[in-house]
């Protein structure tokens, strides 16, 4: 799981309402913290997107979902981000997922 987390409700319209329940931000950050889950890496000072995505492409194991909800990926839009990894993630990943603004 790939996250630069901040907190939204903003969903793809298909998807509904996103509705929040007392204790979710606890939950998250608790699995977001505990290092038998995730794993921290510091960027350099001079990183880029495509540097960042191509760490999160060779990574093992293999990252399963990029969540960029704080916009760390920027000047790509989504059909880019999932080019780009397609064709650097290990073969055993047979494809990329991604929303498309406007459904």
């Amino acid at each position: 799981l790939g996250f630069s987390g901040t907190p939204s409700s903003l969903l793809p319209l298909e998807m509904g309402a996103c509705i929040h329940s007392m204790g979710d931000d606890a939950k998250m950050l608790r699995t977001l913290t505990n290092p038998a889950v995730v794993t921290s890496r510091m960027l350099p000072a001079d990183w880029d997107v495509p540097g960042v995505l191509q760490l999160l492409a060779e990574m093992q194991p293999p990252v399963s979902a990029l969540i960029d909800c704080g916009a760390l990926v920027t000047g790509m839009n989504n059909r880019e981000v999932a080019a780009y990894l397609l064709h650097r993630l290990p073969p055993q990943m047979e494809g990329v997922v991604f929303l498309e603004a406007g459904g």
